[in-house]
């Protein structure tokens, strides 16, 4: 968790959209795998839809993250934002 911190001190918003961007494109894909794969026919077919779609896109938060950690100096370099620098604490 403290890695996840610094690496969002350092990459901020990028490292914020490419997660969630991530989160969004695996329970979307999840989700109409579902839905045209099982066809369900009515709304509590839906719900459960979302739901079963909900909970790989979970199962998969772990996966996501390491993808988030690789790809976000990427995005940054590709959009053209630095990272920050590293930032010391004075001496107490």
């Amino acid at each position: 968790m403290k890695r996840w911190k610094e690496y969002l001190e350092k990459y901020g918003p990028v490292a914020i959209v490419v997660y969630f961007s991530l989160f969004g494109l695996v329970l979307g894909g999840a989700y109409l795998a579902w839905r045209f794969g099982f066809r369900p026919e009515s709304v509590s077919g839906n719900l459960a839809g979302f739901g079963a779609a909900y909970a790989f896109t979970k199962i998969t938060q772990p996966v996501r993250l390491l993808a988030t950690l690789g790809l976000t100096p990427l995005v940054a370099r590709l959009v053209g934002r630095r990272p920050r620098p590293a930032t010391e604490d004075p001496p107490a």
